[in-house]
């Protein structure tokens, strides 16, 4: 009988495979781990299931759904009042404060009235002399700016034969410095530079304020102009009452 040495040749090998399923081969040593492929696989089997229970919340996959607890608003509420007692509220109200406000108005005119009483006086002469002072500044302002107009040579006009038309020029100029000084002053600010360093002024309240004001200023510079300055001045001063003042109704006053 002959056999096909093929055929044995297939029985031997799975005979062969029939005896190497019944071993297990065991690592030598701990290696990379992947003999415990199966027991990670088991830990993280998607079949498992969490939940996650709150007071509220409940994210169970097999859980029903639930309906959300509804939002309370807290209710604040407001006594009501009637029109007339709105209306009697708003205007006491405003009552008191018009009252508050006129007690403080009238408080403080007390305050300025005792802070500034004025009283007359004679014209001061230190207040005089820096008027004087600052006039005859001006005075020589203009008169630097006119000669550098003119082009005229100031010494030799004054040295020469018709002297007496430069000089009345001269003296001109002063009188016109003097009244625009003066009269500007008192008129804007009520004193000049030098009655305001010796607290004084030029006229009353009412005076100030009215329109015959200015009229007056102007007829008191020029009065004390053409009577020279001195004369009437230093008579008010020997007398010790403003007589140009008295005159004209314009009185010279001092802070008391």
């Amino acid at each position: 009988m002959i056999t096909n040495p093929s055929n044995k040749k297939t029985d031997f090998d799975s005979s062969q495979g029939d005896v190497l399923d019944e071993f297990e081969f065991k690592p030598l040593t701990s290696g990379l781990g992947f003999h415990k492929k199966t027991a990670v696989e088991n830990q993280f089997n998607p079949t498992n299931k969490v939940d996650f229970k709150g007071s509220h919340l409940n994210f169970s996959p097999n859980a029903a759904p639930t309906t959300p607890m509804p939002i309370v608003k807290p209710s604040i509420q407001v006594p009501l009042l009637e029109d007339d007692s709105i209306v009697k509220a708003q205007s006491a109200v405003n009552e008191i404060l018009k009252n508050l406000n006129q007690k403080k108005q009238q408080e403080s005119l007390q305050k300025n009235q005792s802070k500034f009483e004025w009283q007359a006086t004679t014209p001061s002469l230190a207040a005089a002399v820096l008027d004087a002072m600052f006039v005859t500044a001006l005075f020589l302002v203009c008169m630097i700016c006119l000669l550098s107009i003119v082009k005229v040579d100031l010494v030799t006009q004054l040295t020469g034969a018709e002297s007496g038309g430069v000089i009345l020029a001269t003296v001109g100029l002063l009188l016109f410095s003097h009244f625009v000084y003066m009269t500007l002053f008192r008129t804007y600010m009520g004193h000049t530079p030098g009655e305001w360093a010796f607290d004084q002024r030029c006229g009353r309240d009412l005076d100030q304020a009215s329109a015959s004001y200015v009229p007056k200023v102007v007829l008191r510079t020029l009065l004390i102009s053409m009577t020279g300055f001195i004369p009437l001045t230093l008579t008010s001063w020997i007398l010790r009452f403003d007589l140009v003042g008295t005159l004209i109704n314009l009185p010279v006053q001092k802070r008391a």
